[in-house]
């Protein structure tokens, strides 16, 4: 019976006392204008080393003369120099690997270093993307003879162009 009135007077005793306390910290902070509770200002600096991203130019498909090789008078005869370790991603949209397997073996005839994946999805127009400063768009499209120009020039790219290749490419 001691033991039972003792914990009763305890928990009566640490619950008015945990009340009194809630009751001082609440009275404190609306005394105190809310800083009791009060967190630290984050102060966000603006970055300006940041340059914004290049202007992205499309050009339509132009008539662009293409260096032959004196080696061999085929159509896709290698180029001088202007390839020389180019590296290009073919993105095949057509459905036919064929069709992406064919256009990797014409750009590494030409000097170029080729990556092919196909997709499953298809798209319609050919988009040749520039990622430098080399002019391989325009090379790729004298060699395929279809397909637009969209110039998206980045510092250190791993590719100097990648080509979606959509179904109105034939090789």
């Amino acid at each position: 019976m001691k033991v039972k009135s003792f914990l009763r007077i305890f928990s009566y005793t640490f619950g008015t006392v945990l009340l009194l306390c809630m009751c001082i910290i609440v009275t404190m902070n609306f005394i105190k204008d809310g800083r009791f509770f009060e967190k630290p200002a984050v102060v966000v600096a603006k970055d300006t080393s940041v340059k914004p991203l290049p202007v992205v130019i499309v050009k339509k498909n132009t008539d662009v003369k293409i260096k032959k090789s004196k080696k061999t008078s085929s159509d896709t005869s290698s180029l001088v120099n202007e390839t020389k370790k180019m590296r290009v991603e073919i993105m095949n949209y057509t459905g036919d690997e064929k069709v992406g397997e064919d256009l990797k073996a014409t750009l590494e005839l030409n000097d170029f270093i080729v990556t092919l994946k196909n997709e499953t999805a298809t798209q319609g127009e050919t988009l040749i993307v520039e990622r430098s400063d080399r002019k391989a768009g325009e090379i790729i499209q004298g060699i395929m003879k279809v397909g637009s120009i969209s110039v998206e020039i980045q510092k250190e790219p791993y590719f100097d162009a990648i080509i979606n290749v959509g179904v109105d490419y034939s090789p």
